[in-house]
């Protein structure tokens, strides 16, 4: 998908197994202020940059979503760049590969923002999780980031993915991720997770795009979806 000089809005979205042989295997943003909220960027890929997403002087927010397995040399989830400022929240990296910037990369200009998120077991030579180019900056709070990262309230920890290998980026009831969120950064129009269920289900949001349920039965939707 290519969006010039919009205002996309996405919801309920998979991009699977997309391929561009330039920038943005899965969406290329182009003075584009997208909204996407529950969207899927699963094994898409790029030959140059961005194998999720691609910005150029675009700042979209991102919620509850899920960059799994994209690959591209640089910014193998999301690259962000000349002036872009993306705002993510509550979004789950995590098996992304590039040269540089594994999950995802700014440059030129760039002030990207993550908060309740997780970047874990994303792959690069250099910045496996997160990367910074020139005069590029990103600013982390109430996150996990493999490796760490600086920032008020982040976490360098294994999430305890159910089953990253084959896609599933849910938590396990003793994640570190469950209940140490900002509740504050929850939209208040956007009030479930990736999986439909309450967003904050105790007192505190999770971390990432699904949110731990306490409820039984729930957690038997969340964890076998098939099954309904």
């Amino acid at each position: 998908m290519y969006s010039d000089s919009s205002n996309l809005f996405l919801s309920d979205i998979t991009f699977f197994a997309n391929s561009s042989n330039s920038d943005g295997g899965g969406l290329y943003n182009n003075a584009s202020n997208a909204l996407l909220t529950n969207v899927v960027f699963s094994s898409n890929s790029a030959l140059s940059d961005g194998g999720g997403i691609y910005n150029y002087s675009s700042s979209p927010t991102i919620t509850n979503a899920v960059f799994d397995r994209n690959i591209s040399d640089v910014g193998g989830g999301i690259y962000n760049d000349y002036n872009s400022s993306p705002y993510l929240r509550n979004t789950t990296f995590s098996g992304n590969r590039a040269g540089t910037g594994g999950g995802m990369y700014s440059a030129y200009y760039t002030n990207a923002t993550v908060v309740n998120s997780i970047f874990w077991g994303n792959q690069a030579t250099s910045g496996s999780q997160i990367a910074n180019g020139s005069s590029s900056s990103t600013t982390v709070t109430y996150s996990l980031v493999q490796g760490g990262f600086t920032g008020s309230n982040n976490l360098n920890t294994n999430p305890l993915f159910v089953d990253a290998s084959s896609g599933n980026l849910r938590l396990q009831s003793t994640s570190p991720a469950i209940n140490v969120g900002n509740n504050s950064s929850v939209s208040v129009s956007i009030n479930t997770d990736l999986d439909g269920n309450p967003r904050i289900d105790s007192t505190t949001v999770d971390l990432g795009a699904f949110e731990f349920p306490t409820d039984p039965i729930s957690i038997t939707l969340a964890v076998s979806p098939a099954s309904v």
